[in-house]
């Protein structure tokens, strides 16, 4: 069986030509203080950037990842949901991601599979999000196998989330046979 790994951290990138800002440099303190391990000195540092009401979803990020680090992973998710709104497509990637982990790690195999499903659309050739996502499925049809439940709901199930599985290795596939064929021309010599 494969491990559900959560995602690192962003670092915030530099906020302009010179200065990070207040915002900025208490990310990186709570980033740098994280990465220590110190987490009491990290959430301070992230509290103090969120006071600046810049980047509120990369902290919120940041200050799930430390909750659920610190072995409080309902709040961990709470502080996801809250960056979320505020999220770019990687942040959101990474988001969808971690709460996938956090499903998983509660028994909720649906709700995960579909986190690590909303992931792979915003980023498809994530493994890590494949590996998760197909342990998910593995998971729903092991426990629905144990379960009293009524075969029709559990047929379409297994039917949506095949289809989800499968699409997903159409997906791999045409990415992988693209990229061998340019690796082909390219060692040919010939564009063509």
């Amino acid at each position: 069986m494969e491990k559900i790994h959560l995602m690192p951290f962003l670092p915030l990138l530099f906020l302009g030509s010179c200065s990070l800002g207040k915002t900025g440099i208490n990310t990186l303190f709570g980033n740098y203080s994280f990465q220590k391990g110190n987490y009491q000195k990290a959430m301070v540092y992230y509290l103090k950037a969120l006071e600046e009401k810049e980047f509120t979803g990369l902290i919120q990020y940041n200050l799930g990842n430390l909750y659920f680090s610190l072995g409080e992973p309902e709040t961990g998710k709470e502080a996801w949901d809250l960056a979320e709104t505020d999220a770019d497509r990687e942040l959101l990637f990474r988001v969808y991601f971690n709460k996938g982990i956090y499903y998983f790690e509660k028994g909720l195999f649906r709700e995960a599979f579909e986190s690590y499903k909303n992931a792979l659309i915003l980023k498809p050739q994530d493994m890590d999000a494949k590996i998760n996502l197909e342990l998910s499925y593995r998971k729903i049809l092991s426990t629905e196998r144990n379960n009293d439940a009524p075969q029709p709901e559990r047929r379409e199930l297994e039917d949506n989330s095949l289809r989800v599985l499968q699409y997903v290795q159409r997906k791999e596939e045409l990415f992988w046979s693209e990229k061998n064929r340019d690796q082909t021309e390219a060692e040919s010599g010939s564009g063509w």
